[in-house]
């Protein structure tokens, strides 16, 4: 097996068959695809069924009898892909049909990339174009361990593409613990200094009322006061779990990196609490670790409601 894709599935019925149909008609076709449904009320089997009859790519199928969430279940199917480069992806997004050949020449001819994002052009549940990514100046741009904390995680996993040695590197560290596969991999990546972002738009990122994760759930979570707390716990949770889980595994510097940020999401879920006055001063002060301007718009619009209720 050279080229392999990875699919976590729940719920999927509406637009897995769009997305498997644009895996298929790739320009440079890929030899398997691994597909975990993840216990949905209804599972996807007649349509990969259907699939699987008109398609040349080998096709392997596993059914949870209990949920075990979508991070995990990629991780799952990761470990049972044989391609020397996996690709992830989504139930509902829709690949443009030079996405594997784009992607797996880059990797290819650059040994030091380990993994690889493509930009994405955002559309809604009926496939009309919302945004398209804004473009960077240069072809391939490099990302580190800081950017990823600072950005509490840069791209979404449907965008992603590795090769099998990340994969071996990912093994010996603690995976079970963790409920977003993607900043994981992204920042086993970065600590091997092969975390690249490709400026290419190769993926239809779909947006819909119906999404489990990505995009869609972070602005739902970030629309109101509970919703952000929650937000700032999920993170606190991941950079303690890695501390915890995988520290002997990280560089001194990102050690210290994930320490200070830990500080700061402690205190800006305590504070966002408090008075506004107090919170203002305090995001003055810590304004370098904002990820943006709008984080503080946003936690202070949020509190203001919240203080309304």
């Amino acid at each position: 097996m050279d080229i392999s894709v990875v699919i976590a599935v729940y719920n999927g019925n509406k637009y897995l068959k769009e997305q498997l149909e644009s895996i298929d008609h790739q320009s440079q076709s890929v030899d398997e695809i691994i597909i975990i449904d993840d216990c949905s009320a209804v599972p996807s089997d007649e349509i990969i069924l259907e699939f699987s009859k008109k398609t040349k790519i080998y096709i392997k199928y596993i059914k949870h009898k209990e949920n075990k969430g979508y991070a995990q279940t990629f991780f799952e199917a990761l470990k049972l892909a044989k391609g020397n480069i996996i690709f992830f992806a989504d139930q509902d997004d829709i690949w443009e049909n030079n996405k594997v050949l784009c992607m797996v020449s880059t990797l290819r001819k650059y040994k030091s990339i380990l993994c690889i994002s493509a930009l994405n052009i955002i559309v809604d549940g009926t496939g009309n174009v919302i945004k398209r990514e804004k473009r960077k100046k240069q072809l391939l741009t490099k990302i580190t361990t800081k950017q990823l904390l600072h950005q509490t995680g840069l791209r979404p996993g449907m965008s992603l593409a590795i090769k099998k040695e990340l994969k071996w590197k990912l093994s010996v560290w603690n995976t079970k613990e963790f409920k977003e596969h993607d900043r994981l991999i992204e920042l086993v990546a970065c600590e091997y200094n092969g975390f690249y972002l490709l400026n290419k738009h190769l993926t239809r990122y779909r947006i819909h009322e119906h999404n489990t994760s990505g995009l869609n759930l972070t602005m739902k979570l970030r629309s109101d006061f509970n919703g952000r707390i929650t937000q700032i716990e999920k993170e606190l949770y991941y950079l303690q779990a890695l501390l915890k889980y995988n520290s002997n595994y990280l560089s001194e510097e990102s050690r210290i990196q994930i320490k200070i940020y830990i500080i700061y999401y402690k205190q800006r879920k305590l504070i966002m609490k408090g008075r506004l006055g107090k919170y203002f001063i305090w995001a003055i002060k810590n304004f370098k670790m904002h990820s943006g301007v709008r984080i503080i718009i946003g936690d202070i619009i949020t509190r203001i409601q919240e203080s309304l209720l």
